[in-house]
C-alpha cells in the first residue's frame, strides 16, 4: 500500500513537471536583440519595421548551378527587407521585398539571375548562442512565390527553379534555409551551401544555389 502511495506520488510530480515543461515550449520565441543577451529585454529588442539590409560577403559570388555544366556567377546581390514581428508567437518575422543580383556571367556571357516573386515571409529561429536558422517561406504567395530563381542565359534561358528543400511544418513547399551566424562583434552572415531547386525535365530538372550574405543594417544582432 505504501509503494502504491509513493508511486502515485512520483507519477503526479512527473505530470505536473511534464505540464511545465509542455507550457515553456509552448511559449517558447524567437527574438532579434541588439545586445548579447539570452534573455532580450524590452530596450534591446528589435521593433517592427526595423530594416534589414544584406549584401554579399566581401570577395564571394552567389553561384547558382544548374545541368548541362550550366553555372550562373553573380558577383552582386543584394537583400532587402524588416522585421514585421519581434519576438512572433513562435519565431521572429521579417519580409523580404527585394532580392537583387547584377554582374552575373554564365561561361564569360552576360546573363541574368532573378529571384521570382518577392515579397515573402522570413521566418527567423533561434538555435542557441545568438545563432539559428532563416527560413524564407513565399507565405500566402502560393507555389510560385517565394523560392524561385529565373535565369536567363545558356541552356537555362527561360527557366525558372523552386525550392526542393525538407521543409518545416506550415512552411510552403518553395520555402528554402540560410543559416544565421552572429560573429563576437555582433556581425550576422546568412549562409546558404547548396540549397536545392529543382524545374522541369527540359531545364535539366535540379539546380543549387550558394551565397554568403553580410548584414548591413541592423549593424549588430543575436538571434535568441
Amino acid at each position: 500500500m505504501r509503494l502504491a502511495r509513493t508511486f502515485g506520488l512520483v507519477l503526479a510530480a512527473l505530470a505536473v513537471a511534464m505540464a511545465a515543461i509542455g507550457v515553456a515550449g509552448a511559449s517558447a520565441t524567437s527574438t532579434v536583440c541588439k545586445k548579447n543577451e539570452s534573455m532580450c529585454s524590452k530596450e534591446n529588442t528589435y521593433p517592427a519595421g526595423t530594416k534589414i539590409a544584406a549584401s554579399l560577403e566581401k570577395e564571394t559570388n552567389a553561384v547558382f548551378k544548374g545541368a548541362f555544366e550550366t553555372e550562373v556567377i553573380c558577383k552582386e546581390s543584394s537583400i532587402v527587407g524588416e522585421i514585421t514581428e519581434n519576438p512572433g508567437e513562435v519565431e521572429a518575422l521579417a519580409k523580404i521585398t527585394e532580392v537583387e543580383f547584377a554582374s552575373c556571367t554564365q561561361k564569360g556571357n552576360n546573363c541574368t539571375l532573378a529571384a521570382v516573386q518577392a515579397p515573402h515571409t522570413t521566418h527567423l529561429i533561434a538555435g542557441g548562442g545568438g545563432n539559428g536558422v532563416v527560413w524564407f517561406n513565399p507565405g500566402n504567395g502560393g507555389e510560385q512565390a517565394g523560392g524561385v530563381f529565373g535565369a536567363g542565359c545558356g541552356p537555362l534561358n527561360g527557366c525558372t527553379f523552386k525550392a526542393n528543400e525538407a521543409q518545416p511544418p506550415g512552411m510552403a513547399k518553395t520555402a528554402f534555409q540560410a543559416s544565421w551566424t552572429t560573429n563576437i562583434f555582433g556581425r550576422v552572415t546568412w549562409f546558404m551551401g547548396n540549397s536545392q531547386f529543382k524545374s522541369n525535365f527540359f531545364c535539366g530538372a535540379t539546380g543549387t544555389f550558394t551565397a554568403t550574405y553580410v548584414l548591413s543594417e541592423p549593424e549588430t544582432a543575436w538571434l535568441y
